[in-house]
């Protein structure tokens, strides 16, 4: 089992070896390591949104190119997600991910439960952080979503759903797949 352990000389700090990137541009870096290239990206937070009051809970109809690219849909059912940014907690980005994709803006008494963060794959060292966000109405403020002012965004929307209808979606990736699983364990389905 030694292949799978972790050696702590091998731990570097990415930022300060510029000498191990082959490919960079603004979305991702390739670098090489230990004999491995992969991406470096950022590390990426996937909300899930159930409103107690009204038991309903927000998804997205979103258009993903690399999605589009293989399976030629326009539109894919995801979570409300996000890039990390540098310096960025956590908890900040699904708040700012939730008023640009969902127009929610949260109260401060809101509390976060980050259940679980995993690699996204083999071939990149970024990593998913699921959040899981059930809410009561005073607990946030509806206002007009932001966007992040792609195009890509622009033309995407995000949907209100009764829960009665969980088992009759058809998640596009695994995260969403796993924010959903979450939900109905939470729920007793």
């Amino acid at each position: 089992m030694k292949k799978f352990s972790s050696n702590k000389d091998e731990i570097v700090d990415k930022t300060q070896d510029e000498s191990r990137v082959v490919y960079k541009n603004k979305y991702l870096t390739v670098v090489e390591f230990n004999n491995w290239s992969f991406i470096d990206e950022w590390d990426s937070v996937v909300v899930l949104p159930f409103f107690i009051d009204s038991n309903e809970f927000l998804l997205r109809s979103e258009y993903i190119s690399p999605f589009k690219y293989r399976d030629s849909a326009d539109f894919h059912l995801t979570c409300i997600s996000g890039s990390v940014e540098p310096g960025e907690s956590i908890e900040a980005c699904a708040a700012r991910e939730l008023v640009e994709e969902a127009g929610i803006k949260l109260k401060d008494n809101v509390v976060f439960e980050v259940f679980d963060t995993l690699y996204k794959a083999k071939n990149t060292s970024s990593q998913f952080h699921f959040v899981f966000l059930p809410l009561y109405d005073y607990q946030y403020d509806d206002v007009v979503a932001t966007t992040d002012g792609t195009k890509y965004e622009e033309v995407s929307k995000t949907i209100k759903l009764r829960v009665s209808s969980i088992n009759s979606l058809s998640p596009a990736d695994t995260s969403t797949r796993i924010l959903i699983e979450y939900l109905k364990k939470y729920l007793n389905m």
